[in-house]
């Protein structure tokens, strides 16, 4: 594989990194959890859809972060109604991939950085921006 081909790996997977997501979520949701893998990207079918879990994972991990200081940029804003909205699709029961496209979520709202990313981590991260975001009535 040459450096072109690996390029365009790279620009098909952000072209689609959040349809990927989706397909992670559900896959989360059935309790499939890998081991961990290393970052960055490695050239296989099996770790290109970790490749968008990671970036889905990691955006909802900074939304978190951000709400927790309590400082929310305009672009912040923007990619947490565009998360809230989402997630409150999926929990109402719509199919992951059709609400985050609903919603309009591109590789554009995803900030991806070197650290190692695992299935359970977007479960984890998930819930808890779900959580903060929805807290329920009782708090």
């Amino acid at each position: 594989m040459n450096a072109n081909d690996k390029k365009e790996i790279i620009n098909a997977g952000a072209d689609n990194m959040y349809k990927l997501a989706g397909t992670v979520i559900m896959m989360a949701n059935l309790g499939f959890i890998p081991t961990r893998i290393k970052k960055p990207y490695i050239f296989s079918m099996d770790t290109y859809l970790v490749t968008g879990l990671s970036g889905y994972s990691k955006s909802l991990k900074k939304l978190i972060e951000i709400y927790n200081q309590g400082v929310i940029t305009e672009k912040d804003s923007v990619k947490a109604e565009k998360l809230k909205t989402a997630s409150k699709l999926i929990f109402d029961g719509a199919e992951p991939m059709e609400a985050i496209n609903e919603v309009g979520f591109k590789a554009s709202d995803i900030d991806l950085d070197r650290e190692d990313i695992s299935y359970s981590d977007l479960q984890d991260s998930y819930i808890k921006t779900y959580n903060y975001l929805f807290p329920s009535i009782d708090q």
